[in-house]
């Protein structure tokens, strides 16, 4: 690591002070630091931490007098109005480089702009004994005063602002609006409040006033590569961040790209990437920037060189300056380079979900793996080149491929090594297609390892029986519900096609049902633990009529009494388009494991049959 042209300094700064810096927009993130992610209970923690004087850390600062040396951020809560970009002229601003985490849970408490709201509990507030007994969070709407007087609770959002500021613009931040002096007189009334306002002053100094918070500077003659290093040093050491995150830092440290900040607005504008990736955005925006960064190492193009790159992270620089690469050029839209490299590899990746949504995975508990998808958004260009006359045999080349890496075991160990070479292997397949190059099929396949089924073979009925549940972690347990909703199967009450538009429908609106066709409650003493695998399970819309708990053989009975009109050939017709043998639902005479067993062994059956003709190309 360099050493630094001026030593680091330690100093101290109360919590008022830090919280006014933020406000004035002289704190900033960079761009590469994570997002917010503490909970609720780990911000009262740090805040009982601070009133009871114990140790929580040092936060690390790189000071900036002129132009900022990354991109930033405003702390997560504060006000935007000039919070970015370049400072100007003399002003003196700091990049928290460690601390977000605390100083954001520091604003967002005092402020009242967190999405909860803190608050201390003493021992006696009508006593004056101002002992510390709890600090807890609470609804945010939680706010009469002599309730919680009553109850002796101090709300922390008043501490910050003395009686003579207002503090944050009440039109803002109405939480925050009252003061110490406000409160007091909302809790108890005009008369005899100032007992109860020394009392809430002694705390105030505990929390706001009175604790030093030291902090580690380094001087604004720190260059940006060693700042990254310190960085990267502290939060490793502090096991934090993962190595997405390391690589992105470095990345953007090194070309000047702001890729978190574009992720965040892909995930506003994509109507495809929200079905597979976490509703938090500070999950899914490194979710999603490794994603686009594994694409973008296997686009990658070296004069030279061998197409593409491993997605391993020691390439993701290599990733993001081919995304980012600058040059003076624009299209016909006006768009630069970057711009038109970005927006195009978002739609490749949006393309690439909705090939795999029609295929049956349309949301992230029915996608069995995440590799093939990858593969296919970085052969969109490839694709593109297709002409006309052959683009349905690309497609079908392209599902072969993306079923093969959902069922088989081609992506278990070593995964990203077997992406390239995969993806090299399609593209010369495409490119033999796009020149109309004449070939039969199997000499396409049979250059693409993942095709080769002596290495990974397809897994046959006793494997498919064994899968996991459906709504599992389990690979083939998910690639089971995949196949069955591959054939955009009917909701065995209404009728209605299950495609990917309406499973996704009924995933977010919490009506997407995984139903044991087989229940526990009335198998699992006759079969033991196989009646929870994912061949026991189908994908439908929930009830009424509810099917949860009733023995099979009444299901056809049961649907028909609630859907009059409906007959028993139409009914076998939606239960068999799950690929489910409506004939073995009901097996009279026979024991309950026999039964099972019979029908999950026909299932995985047809199951088998259908994946041949899926993975077939």
């Amino acid at each position: 690591m360099p050493e630094l042209k001026t030593p680091a300094t330690y100093q101290g700064r109360s919590v008022k002070d830090w919280l006014e810096m933020a406000d004035r927009g002289d704190v900033l993130l960079p761009n590469f630091q994570r997002s917010f992610v503490w909970t609720p209970q780990r911000t009262a923690d740090y805040l009982r931490a601070l009133l009871e004087r114990r140790p929580t850390g040092i936060f690390l600062i790189l000071e900036a007098d002129d132009a900022l040396p990354f991109k930033c951020r405003p702390l997560h809560g504060t006000p935007d109005a000039g919070r970015s970009g370049e400072a100007t002229g003399s002003r003196r601003r700091e990049l928290l480089l460690d601390g977000q985490q605390r100083l954001t849970s520091l604003w967002g408490a005092l402020t009242g702009t967190a999405l909860k709201r803190y608050l201390i509990r003493v021992k006696d507030l009508a006593g004056g004994d101002d002992e510390v007994e709890e600090v807890a969070w609470r609804s945010a709407s939680w706010s009469n005063p002599a309730k919680m007087y009553r109850e002796n609770w101090i709300p922390v959002d008043i501490l910050w602002t003395s009686d003579s500021s207002s503090g944050l613009d009440a039109s803002k931040n109405a939480a925050a609006s009252l003061n110490v002096r406000q409160w007091c007189q909302a809790a108890v009334g005009n008369d005899g409040w100032g007992a109860l306002h020394d009392t809430i002053s002694t705390v105030r100094n505990r929390l706001v006033t009175e604790p030093q918070l030291q902090y580690c500077l380094l001087h604004a003659n720190t260059d940006r590569d060693t700042a990254v290093d310190i960085f990267i040093d502290v939060n490793k050491s502090a096991v934090k961040l993962k190595d997405i995150d390391i690589a992105v830092a470095l990345a953007e440290a090194e070309h000047e790209a702001d890729l978190r900040t574009r992720v965040a607005d892909y995930l506003d504008r994509s109507a495809e990437v929200g079905y597979y990736f976490s509703p938090h955005r500070s999950k899914a925006i490194p979710e999603v920037a490794e994603w686009m960064l594994k694409v973008g190492c296997l686009k990658v193009r070296e004069e030279g060189k061998p197409t593409g790159l491993a997605p391993r992270k020691i390439h993701y620089p290599s990733a993001v300056g081919t995304l980012f690469r600058e040059d003076s050029t624009v299209d016909e839209a006006g768009a630069t380079p970057v711009e038109s490299r970005l927006r195009q590899i978002e739609h490749d990746m949006d393309a690439a979900l909705r090939f795999a949504a029609v295929r049956g995975a349309a949301t992230k508990r029915t996608l069995p793996t995440w590799p093939p998808v990858h593969v296919i958004a970085a052969l969109q260009d490839d694709v593109r080149e297709v002409g006309a006359a052959s683009r349905e045999e690309a497609e079908r080349l392209l599902s072969a491929f993306l079923w093969r890496g959902f069922v088989t075991k081609r992506y278990g160990h070593q995964a990203q090594d077997r992406l390239l070479e995969d993806y090299r292997a399609l593209r010369d397949g495409l490119g033999a297609l796009s020149t109309g190059t004449p070939s039969r099929r199997s000499r396409i396949t049979d250059r693409v390892p993942a095709f080769d089924e002596e290495e990974y073979p397809l897994p046959d009925e006793k494997e498919i029986v064994r899968a996991g549940w459906i709504g599992s972690g389990s690979r083939l347990g998910r690639a089971v519900a995949a196949v069955a909703m591959a054939g955009t199967p009917r909701d065995w009450r209404t009728g209605e096609t299950l495609d990917a538009d309406r499973v996704r429908e009924l995933e977010a609106a919490k009506q997407l049902e995984r139903h044991h066709i087989f229940p526990p409650g009335l198998f699992e003493e006759a079969v033991g633990a196989e009646v929870k695998r994912g061949v026991n399970g189908v994908l439908l819309a929930k009830g009424p009529p509810s099917l949860k708990g009733r023995d099979p053989k009444d299901l056809l009975e049961v649907i028909s009494e609630t859907h009059s009109g409906v007959d028993e050939l139409e009914l076998r017709t939606r239960v068999h388009s799950h690929l489910v043998p409506a004939d073995l639902l009901a097996n009279p005479g026979t024991t309950p494991s026999y039964r099972y067993r019979q029908f999950v062994e026909a299932r995985a059956k047809d199951m088998a049959v259908r994946i041949r003709e899926l993975v077939t190309f």
